[in-house]
């Protein structure tokens, strides 16, 4: 995104052009409407498997997402499965907890490569 906001991810990975202009439309609020023309982020795989576009897909995001902030007005219109009411910081370090018993693994301490910023050749 153009404000600088992108999606931190977790087993998903894709590349973007950020040379590439962006076709992606906006309304007069500068919120989302669609994308009209070449894609920007390209090679997009979720647990290691092609993105389906016409697959369904379930996110766990922050209500700020959600509702619209940062300009991701794409999820208005989305079914909610679970609130859990948590702030972000409380989700991740419950997960610490439970999942992780505390310990995060060797693997957290380097980038991940889940965003690859494509460089002109």
């Amino acid at each position: 995104m153009k404000n600088g906001g992108f999606p931190q991810v977790s087993e998903i990975s894709f590349s973007i052009d950020k040379e590439m202009e962006t076709s992606v439309k906006m309304d007069e609020k500068k919120q989302f409407l669609s994308v009209e023309g070449p894609r920007r982020v390209s090679a997009v795989k979720i647990s290691g498997k092609e993105l389906d576009p016409k697959g369904s897909y379930t996110l766990a995001i922050p209500l700020y997402v959600l509702t619209g902030g940062a300009g991701y007005t794409m999820f208005e219109d989305a079914d909610i499965i679970s609130d859990t009411m948590l702030a972000d910081n409380e989700v991740v370090m419950k997960y610490i907890e439970n999942n992780l018993k505390g310990v995060i693994p060797e693997v957290y301490e380097k980038p991940q490569g889940r965003i690859r910023w494509k460089t002109p050749e």
